[in-house]
């Protein structure tokens, strides 16, 4: 008797320690302030950081207003979209800890004239996990699950990695942006395949720099959807990373992003530019930049300027620094050597820095290392070259040899 009472105590605890690790699905409700104003409720969120609630369209949105939900300062990125018969309401948090949100409350209302019914919401929460919940028409729920890792909810069988086809765009971000301002570009993502994927976002590098992007996205087959990537820098340097679309365990596609931070009150447009023979080089080749400073301020004096040099990977790795100290009055421009010696292949950053008192600017051109330096740059030319004078040398040859024969034959036949 005392070992089957033994084996109960162990069965129930098991079971209550198995229900304790069941991850709660959070829940959308919709309270009608009025005919034409709606307030959205979300609540059993656990860890959330970023939502997504759609409704079917409604004649007209007025305007959408969001609570403080996700993040009590405001940094957070929102906004909505219509595609098809739906209407869809977002928001993602900007923190680059990304730490989630626990609890319950409003997060936005929804000014309209029509018919407003929810239709369904995901949650993506702090560790990649994506949770979706579908409504009826009465509010409650038909089906939930979860992806991306999660625990719970009903199972989902992945397309194999190679029959994924989702078209991202654009295939890389150089982002010129104010210090201590936002600075958001859109990325597009397209499903060309015929079964739904759920790509889970990631980032690499970025130093202190904050980057608000949704966790992950889910696609319908033949949907394209648009999301938000905001950037917030709070100084100068060359800062640069990748955004990492991931399907399941496996690397789908990078974007290379570098963030070309400048202060409010700089007084130069600077450019860095590289020749087309300098994009994509062999490793030892010398790197012939252009570099141009254009006063855009009123300036009467001449500025002393600190130069600041740098060659980067995009997972911000330095292979080379340096920096020099001239002075500036008007417009100056002038060409600048740079050693790509002992750079394995990949792509690459030469970023230019400029400080002064108060101020400071960044900017940047990319370029591309490969094994084989005789295929690219001018001794890719060379090469193309002394091919076709070959051609064309043989060709007279075949030619001259063929005349004589020719006119061999005529001389026996008389």
């Amino acid at each position: 008797m005392l070992r089957m009472g033994v084996l109960f105590a162990l069965v129930l605890s098991f079971i209550i320690l198995s229900v304790s690790f069941v991850s709660a699905i959070h829940s959308i409700s919709v309270i009608t302030v009025n005919s034409t104003l709606v307030t959205v409720n979300l609540k059993d969120a656990s860890g959330v950081y970023a939502y997504e609630v759609n409704f079917t369209s409604p004649t007209s949105v007025i305007a959408t207003t969001f609570y403080p939900f996700l993040a009590s300062d405001g940094t957070t990125t929102s906004g909505t979209s219509t595609r098809g018969d739906y209407f869809y309401v977002y928001e993602s948090r900007l923190d680059n800890t990304q730490a989630g949100v626990t609890g319950a409350g409003n997060i936005f209302n929804v000014s309209y004239t029509g018919t407003l019914t929810l239709k369904g919401s995901t949650a993506i929460l702090a560790d990649g996990t994506e949770e979706y919940v579908n409504y009826n028409a009465d509010g409650t729920t038909s089906s939930s699950g979860t992806s991306g890792g999660g625990g719970g909810g009903s199972s989902i069988t992945l397309p194999p990695s190679s029959d994924v086809d989702v078209t991202i765009t654009p295939e890389e971000l150089s982002v010129n942006i104010t210090s201590n301002k936002i600075s958001s570009e859109e990325i597009t993502l397209k499903n060309n395949g015929v079964s739904s994927v759920t790509l889970k976002i990631d980032l690499e590098g970025f130093e202190d720099a904050v980057v608000g992007i949704p966790r992950s996205v889910r696609l319908e087959p033949g949907e394209e959807k648009k999301i938000d990537a905001k950037f917030v820098t709070s100084g100068g340097g060359l800062v640069v990373g990748k955004i990492l679309f991931n399907y399941g365990d496996s690397l789908y596609k990078e974007i290379p992003v570098v963030l070309n931070s400048r202060s409010e009150n700089f007084l130069f447009d600077a450019s860095v530019f590289l020749a087309r023979q300098f994009k994509r080089v062999g490793a030892g080749t010398t790197l012939r930049a252009q570099i141009s400073l254009k006063e855009v301020g009123v300036q009467a004096e001449k500025v002393d300027v600190v130069a600041s040099y740098v060659i980067k990977d995009f997972s911000g790795n330095s292979y080379l620094e340096e920096s020099e100290t001239f002075f500036v009055l008007g417009n100056k421009e002038f060409v600048k050597e740079f050693s790509t010696e002992n750079l394995p292949s990949g792509k690459y950053i030469l970023g230019l820095e400029l400080v002064y008192p108060g101020a400071f600017a960044t900017t940047s051109s990319q370029f591309e290392i490969v094994n084989n330096s005789w295929l690219t740059g001018t001794n890719g030319i060379i090469l193309l070259i002394v091919i076709m004078l070959v051609i064309i040398a043989g060709v007279v040859i075949w030619a001259f040899t063929r005349h004589r024969r020719i006119r061999k034959i005529v001389r026996r036949r008389r």
